[in-house]
């Protein structure tokens, strides 16, 4: 069993306040951990784990520039794959040529709406269109000299699933190499429950009637079928209605985390998954007080329970599918 998919979590802190999420009211805690910190953990995993898929998230991890810099240097001088997400706001060329010059290999930009105005009132930042726009055109100018991919990232939701298909378009006239969609989940900021899940299904058919929704998950698979970039799996596609009818449970497991998903939260504390809660443990150590490696070989009964798991958080892109990943 080795970790394939490693998230580290820069920061809680976001400039942005967007409607469904509430990171923007964090701050990171005093012990958060320094690049330092993320640097001597990939060297002890390098030692006996494999390449593995590293993913820098946040809050908004550019707020940190000089620290992803020098993890995602430090990580591929060790052979691993680098991913980052982004809002896009805090890029300028200069910088979008340093995170590809340290060996960043994906860049995940944030983009919900084709529309200026719709895009910043969720995002909650007057510039959230424009900054996102002007980030997926750095990029384009540098796919010459660089070899990675161009990544989108959009939230499925009210205020997305009507004007799909002019997004997907937009998006391709931005030359991105591949469309990620995220389902619209639980508030980031806070814990997840079941009530709020409950609840966050009642606002969004309440805008959005469920047929509107079928539209959209169908014109999305249209558009795959015509060629676009749309990085949903037939699979994925099959468990979306099933994910609107009910975001909490879904008719089956189909999350893969305990199979591969190693999470470091912001001060070092070791998840399987973000709502490894449920089965009773909010984490399984911190990186300054125990042998990861250790724990990452003692949790087969976890793993066992985890693979029955059916919660919504499953459709999560930050999540390994089962079988057909």
């Amino acid at each position: 069993m080795t970790i394939r998919h490693l998230s580290f979590s820069i920061t809680l802190e976001c400039h942005y306040q967007c409607t469904h999420c509430d990171m923007w009211r964090l701050k990171d805690p005093l012990d958060a951990l320094t690049a330092n910190d993320h640097i001597d953990l990939l060297r002890d995993i390098s030692q006996w784990n494999p390449p593995l898929h590293l993913n820098l998230s946040g809050g908004e991890p550019l707020r940190k520039f000089q620290h992803v810099l020098d993890v995602i240097g430090e990580a591929s001088s060790l052979g691993h794959d680098v991913s980052l997400n982004t809002n896009g706001s805090l890029l300028t060329p200069s910088r979008a040529e340093q995170l590809l010059k340290a060996g960043l290999g994906t860049i995940v930009i944030s983009l919900d709406s084709p529309h200026e105005i719709q895009q910043n009132k969720t995002r909650g930042y007057k510039h959230a269109f424009r900054s996102a726009v002007d980030a997926f055109l750095m990029f384009v100018e540098l796919k010459n000299n660089y070899q990675f991919q161009l990544y989108s990232l959009s939230i499925i939701a009210e205020w997305s699933i009507a004007n799909i298909g002019e997004l997907v378009k937009l998006l391709s006239s931005l030359n991105v190499d591949g469309m990620l969609f995220q389902v619209l989940q639980p508030n980031f900021g806070n814990p997840y429950n079941a009530t709020q899940v409950l609840q966050l299904l009642d606002d969004f058919q309440s805008i959005a009637p469920k047929q509107t929704i079928l539209n959209g998950v169908h014109k999305l698979h249209k558009l795959q079928n015509q060629g676009y970039p749309v990085l949903i799996t037939p699979e994925e596609f099959e468990f979306l209605p099933h994910y609107f009818n009910n975001p909490y449970i879904l008719p089956e497991p189909i999350c893969g985390a305990a199979e591969g998903t190693l999470v470091v939260d912001v001060s070092g504390n070791l998840q399987l998954c973000y709502n490894m809660s449920v089965f009773g443990h909010n984490d399984l150590g911190n990186i300054r007080f125990v042998d990861v490696r250790e724990i990452w070989y003692a949790q087969n009964e976890l793993r066992h329970r985890m693979k029955s798991c059916k919660l919504g958080c499953g459709m999560n892109q930050c999540n390994i599918r089962k079988e057909w990943d």
